[in-house]
C-alpha cells in the first residue's frame, strides 16, 4: 500500500484507548519542515484527578495558541476518574467552541499543511447545531486539504460515509498496537507532505515566472524571494498591504512597517504615518515638520534611523517575513536606510514584501536589478486578488524552506 497518496489520514479506536496522547507523540516527531495546525480535545480533571470537563488545545503552525475550557460534566452526574465518559454527559461552551470551529473553518492553508481535528464524529453533531456543518464537510472533501483526523469507533462509519473515503487512509487503534499505528501514520503524513511539496514548489516557481514575465529567467533563491509590489502612486500598493496583513497577518511571522496617509478635518493629507508590524506607531512625515522636504512635507530623519531601520535590520529568525512598506524617497532622504536596504536585499536569509513607486529613481532602478527581486506590477485590475495570490506564493515559500 502506498501511504505517501492518501490526502485523508483517520486514526479510529474506542474511547480511552490513546489516541489524542499518541496523536500528540506523532506531532512531537514531526520534522520542522511539515507544519500542521489544528485542535486536540484533552480532560479538564480536578486536583483529586477527576474528570471536570473538556478543554480544546489550538495549535497554529505548529505553536500551541489557545487551550481553551469547552465543556463541563453535567449536574448531577458523578465525575469519573477515568473514561468512559459520553459527550452527552457535558455542557458545552457553544460560543466559545463555535468561535475556535470558525477560525479554523476560515483560515486558508497550503495543500501540504497538515490539519489536525480530534473527535470529528461529536463535532460533526455540534456544528450541524450551528450551520457550520456543510462548511467543515467542505473543507474535509477540499481536494487542497490534507487532514489527520481523530474517530471515536462509535462514530466510525458516520465520518467514512460523509467524507470522501477514496482518498482516505484509515488506521485502527488498540491497546497493542501503538508503536506500528505511530510509525504508519509518520509515514503516511511526512511520505504525503514530501511528495505533495514538491509539486507545490514547480506551482509556486510557474507564479514566479509569470511574475518575471520571461520564461526562461532562472528564479534565484527561490525559498527567500525578495517581491516588490510596483506600481504609480494611488494606485493601491499600501492597500494590497494593509489587505494582506488583515487576512494573513496570523498566519506569517513578520516584522517591518508600512505607512498610512494622515489627513485633516478637511479630509485634506497632511502627512504620513509609520506603523510598525510590532505596534509602535510614529509620525514620519508633516507639513508642520521642518525636516528635509519631500514635495510639500518635512521627513522626520530620527524616525526612519531609530524605528524603521531596526524593524527591517538582520539578524533574521527562520521564515521571519520582512515587510518594507515602501522604499520610497522618503524613506530614502536617510543614507542609513538606503545602506540598509541594499543589504536586506542582498541577504540571502532576508524574505521580504516591499512596495516601490513606479517611475523608479535611479536608486531604485538600482534596487531592482538585484538578483534576488521579483517586481510584481499593481494595477487597478489585479490590486483586489494580489493579496491572495501572494499569500499562496510565501506560504508555499515558508513550507518548502
Amino acid at each position: 500500500m502506498d501511504e505517501r497518496k492518501y490526502q485523508k489520514i483517520i486514526l479510529i479506536g474506542k474511547q480511552g484507548v490513546g489516541k489524542t496522547t499518541l496523536v500528540k507523540r506523532i506531532l512531537g516527531l514531526l520534522p520542522r519542515d511539515v507544519t500542521y495546525s489544528g485542535f486536540l480535545i484533552q480532560l479538564d480533571k480536578t486536583r483529586s484527578k477527576r474528570i471536570k470537563g473538556l478543554r480544546l488545545l489550538v495549535y497554529d503552525y505548529r505553536k500551541k495558541q489557545a487551550d481553551i475550557p469547552i465543556a463541563r460534566i453535567k449536574r448531577g452526574i458523578e465525575p469519573p476518574k477515568r473514561l468512559p465518559l459520553n459527550f452527552d454527559q457535558y455542557e458545552f461552551e457553544s460560543v466559545l467552541l463555535e468561535n475556535a470551529l470558525s477560525n479554523l473553518l476560515n483560515r486558508n492553508y497550503s495543500s501540504s499543511h497538515l490539519l489536525v481535528i480530534d473527535e470529528i464524529g461529536p463535532l460533526l453533531d455540534f456544528l450541524s447545531l450551528t450551520g457550520l456543518k456543510e462548511a467543515m464537510l467542505e473543507k474535509l472533501k477540499d481536494d487542497l486539504t490534507f487532514v489527520l483526523l481523530i474517530v471515536d469507533n462509535a462514530y466510525r462509519d458516520q465520518v467514512l460515509q460523509e467524507i470522501d473515503s477514496s482518498k482516505s487512509i484509515v488506521f485502527n487503534l488498540s491497546r497493542g498496537n501503538h508503536n506500528k499505528i505511530r510509525e504508519r501514520v509518520l509515514m503516511a503524513i511526512y511520505g504525503y507532505h514530501n511528495s505533495h511539496q514538491k509539486q507545490n514548489l514547480t506551482e509556486w516557481k510557474q507564479k514566479l515566472q509569470s511574475w518575471f514575465k520571461i520564461q526562461d529567467q532562472e528564479i534565484i533563491s527561490p525559498s527567500l524571494p525578495k517581491i516588490i509590489l510596483q506600481g504609480p502612486p494611488r494606485v493601491g500598493k499600501t492597500t494590497v498591504i494593509e489587505k494582506f496583513l488583515q487576512r494573513y497577518g496570523k498566519d506569517f511571522k513578520m516584522r517591518g512597517f508600512y505607512t498610512k496617509e494622515m489627513r485633516d478635518i478637511d479630509k485634506r493629507r497632511v502627512g504620513f504615518e509609520a506603523r510598525l508590524i510590532s505596534g509602535d506607531n510614529a509620525i514620519l512625515a508633516h507639513v508642520a515638520i521642518s525636516g528635509p522636504k519631500v514635495s510639500r512635507y518635512g521627513v522626520d530623519l530620527s524616525v526612519i534611523n531609530d524605528l524603521l531601520i531596526p524593524a527591517i535590520n538582520s539578524p533574521y529568525e527562520r521564515n521571519e517575513l520582512i515587510i518594507v512598506d515602501e522604499i520610497g524617497k522618503m524613506e530614502l532622504m536617510s543614507p542609513f536606510f538606503q545602506e540598509i536596504i541594499i543589504k536586506v536585499l542582498d541577504n540571502p536569509d532576508a524574505f521580504v514584501l516591499a512596495t516601490m513607486r513606479d517611475p523608479p529613481t535611479p536608486f531604485m532602478k538600482r534596487l531592482l536589478r538585484n538578483k534576488y527581486v521579483v517586481v510584481v506590477p499593481v494595477t487597478p485590475v489585479n490590486r483586489d486578488s494580489l493579496p491572495v495570490e501572494l499569500a499562496e506564493v510565501l506560504n508555499g515559500f515558508l513550507i518548502s524552506d
